[in-house]
């Protein structure tokens, strides 16, 4: 299987179910029967549903059958190339603000899903931060688990200072 790299637009935000999910195509293989696409989600675990998980990575849709988040750095690099992590990391960003206006979800987690993160590789989710931020999320608790290792975020939505996240109005970026 000869995977090439293929930049699509970001879809509408489907909601299924409790789950608020933005894909974004980044390559197929050669015959067609696979296509990669990376996914930023907000799902509920049904138990509290004005807390929301956001999670990102790549999902693998061949015909009918669809992966679930595929999280680990290895899987992004295989088929997202350095020369175009830069766009594909802005694309999430947008894909978390078309994600918040339309769940409106009064708090967000989020987590490494990888143990041990060394500085170098937060980036990502520093970004992330700054993107919630902007929205009007403040950042309430994080913490690195001394039991599995992983990083952990929970962030409030401050209705005083910022307003309801569906008053959010994308930008021309948001428009692709």
């Amino acid at each position: 299987m000869a995977v090439q790299f293929t930049l699509g637009a970001l879809s509408a935000v489907n909601k299924e179910g409790n789950h608020y999910i933005v894909d974004f195509l980044v390559g197929n293989d050669s015959e067609g029967g696979l296509q990669i696409f990376m996914s930023v989600g907000l799902l509920s675990d049904d138990t509290d549903l004005s807390t929301l998980e956001l999670v990102f990575g790549i999902r693998l849709v061949e015909f009918e059958t669809v992966s679930d988040f595929l999280v680990d750095h290895r899987t992004a690099r295989k088929f997202v190339p350095k020369e175009v992590a830069a766009e594909v990391t802005s694309l999430i960003h947008t894909a978390v603000r078309r994600l918040v206006a339309a769940a409106s979800p009064r708090r967000i987690v989020m987590e490494t899903f990888e143990a041990k993160l060394p500085p170098n590789a937060m980036g990502k989710y520093m970004r992330i931060i700054s993107v919630l931020g902007t929205l009007g999320y403040t950042l309430e608790v994080y913490f690195r688990s001394p039991e599995d290792q992983k990083d952990y975020w929970v962030f409030d939505l401050d209705l005083i200072d910022y307003g309801h996240p569906s008053a959010y109005v994308g930008s021309a970026e948001d428009q692709r």
